[in-house]
């Protein structure tokens, strides 16, 4: 490991400061949109507001995972023994009646977490549950200002705890969260951001089966959009993604929208289908997460 930390340890710092800008941007655009008074979610499509990292720093980013792989495990996830065990600690945001969901709602999340995670060998374990009554934080976690405020008081534990907040962001976005390599730079940040509504059996069909928590642990464990760069090769930077064009967000007709090989993955839960559409990881998705787990979050 002191290997790979010793051959990137200028590019890291080069590429974190980049994406500490990134992030600054992000917080303006998202300041300047709650300040607009945009009213909350109306159409049920799926809007993720995870910001994507500059190309420099994903480069560095997969160099990093290259020489974990190559060096220190085999890329096969199914050949791991055993399973990771993630800790969840869940913090539920309500404004009086407002986004107080259940606590069989939660569960019912937990064990959709567990279904769609299974092949990668990860099980999600419920260690904590807290109920909150702030309106601003509730219809402000969108807001930089109040997400801060709300994380500084209620995030517990180190990079390896899977903290999740319920709230009701602002439209058109359900969900966003942080990256694994993200959390040395701002540990209080760390987590998911999810609509409480996308819970299953939550007031927002056809993305009411859980599949939002799902696609955003997913970011939290390293992945990104399987639409990510387009048709560009790279695209998200695991093979087994073909490219596309765009987000997809109907599995109604399979659709190939890039030259390259491969037809859009429509039911991948990296993309932007309606939840009962969302049904796997590709092997490769799934060997990214092991490696960004061991690398960034393992142990921490």
């Amino acid at each position: 490991m002191k290997k790979i930390c010793l051959l990137l340890s200028l590019v890291c710092f080069v590429g974190y400061g980049e994406m500490t800008s990134n992030a600054e941007e992000n917080e303006k655009a998202r300041s300047s949109q709650s300040a607009s008074g945009a009213a909350n979610v109306q159409t049920p499509i799926r809007r993720c507001a995870t910001p994507t990292l500059p190309k420099e720093h994903k480069e560095i980013i997969q160099e990093e995972l290259r020489l974990y792989e190559r060096f220190y495990r085999s890329s096969d996830v199914n050949a791991m023994v055993g399973s990771t065990i993630i800790r969840v600690y869940f913090h539920v945001i309500r404004n009086g009646r407002l986004g107080n969901v259940s606590r069989k709602m939660i569960r019912q999340q937990i064990a959709a977490l567990n279904k769609a995670y299974a092949p990668s060998r990860i099980r999600f374990i419920l260690s904590r549950l807290d109920y909150t009554s702030n309106a601003k934080w509730f219809d402000g976690c969108f807001d930089p200002y109040y997400e801060d405020q709300m994380k500084k008081k209620l995030r517990r534990g180190g990079a390896s705890i899977l903290n999740i907040y319920t709230c009701q962001p602002t439209n058109p976005f359900i969900g966003w969260a942080t990256f694994p390599y993200q959390y040395e730079l701002n540990p209080v940040n760390d987590g998911v951001v999810i609509h409480h509504a996308t819970l299953p059996g939550g007031s927002l069909p056809p993305l009411n089966l859980g599949a939002t928590a799902t696609h955003e642990v997913g970011h939290w464990l390293g992945l990104y959009h399987t639409f990510e760069g387009g048709c560009a090769a790279v695209n998200d930077g695991v093979d087994d993604t073909p490219a596309e064009d765009k987000a997809s967000t109907s599995c109604i007709q399979q659709v190939d929208s890039c030259p390259l090989p491969g037809l859009d993955n429509i039911f991948n839960y990296m993309n932007y289908v309606e939840d009962a559409c969302m049904t796997q990881f590709s092997k490769g998705q799934r060997s990214r997460i092991k490696s960004s787990w061991d690398l960034y979050r393992a142990g921490k």
